[in-house]
C-alpha cells in the first residue's frame, strides 16, 4: 500500500466513524501535524489533505495542536502551514516563550472569531463584553495579561 493509499484508507475509516457516531455529535477533531509519540513521525503523503476533506464535508472543526511543532520547529512558522492544514483553532505553548515561562494560548480562524465576536443569548455573551480580571496581589506576572 502506498502512502497515498494509506492516507485514503485512514480518511475512509474516519468517515466511517463519523457516520457511525453521527456527524451532529462531533464538534471537532484534534490532531498534531506530526506524530510525536515514540519519536517524530511525519504523516504519510496526502494524509492531512484527505482528513481535512472529510472534516469539511461534515462541518467538523479541526483543532491543530502546535505545542511541539509551532514557532519554526519544522522550518515554517507552524506545522499546520508546513502540511497545508487550515485549522479552525491552533493551540500554542512551549515555543511561545521558548519554554522560559508557562504560557499557552489559542489562535482562532476568522470563521471561529466571527461566532465569538457576535455572541448571542443562544451562543453566550460576546467576547468583546469580557474584560481581563484584575491581577491578584503578590509577585507580578511573568507576562502582562491582555484582553
Amino acid at each position: 500500500m502506498s502512502e497515498q493509499e494509506f492516507s485514503g484508507w485512514c480518511a475512509a475509516r474516519l468517515e466511517d466513524l463519523i457516520l457511525a457516531e453521527g456527524p451532529d455529535t462531533i464538534a471537532a477533531f484534534i490532531g498534531e501535524s506530526i506524530l510525536r509519540t515514540g519519536g517524530i513521525v511525519p504523516p504519510p503523503d496526502g494524509y492531512w489533505a484527505a482528513i481535512q476533506e472529510v472534516l469539511n464535508k461534515y462541518d467538523i472543526l479541526l483543532i491543530a495542536d502546535e505545542v511541539v511543532t509551532g514557532f519554526g520547529r519544522l522550518g515554517s512558522m507552524f506545522g499546520s502551514t508546513h502540511y497545508g492544514l487550515q485549522p479552525d483553532i491552533i493551540t500554542i505553548a512551549k515555543g511561545l516563550t521558548s519554554a522560559y515561562a508557562p504560557l499557552s494560548g489559542s489562535i482562532v480562524s476568522e470563521k471561529m472569531w466571527s461566532v465569538l465576536e457576535q455572541g448571542t443569548d443562544e451562543t453566550a455573551p460576546s467576547v468583546m463584553d469580557r474584560h481581563t480580571p484584575p491581577i491578584p496581589s503578590g509577585p507580578p506576572p511573568v507576562l502582562p495579561i491582555c484582553s
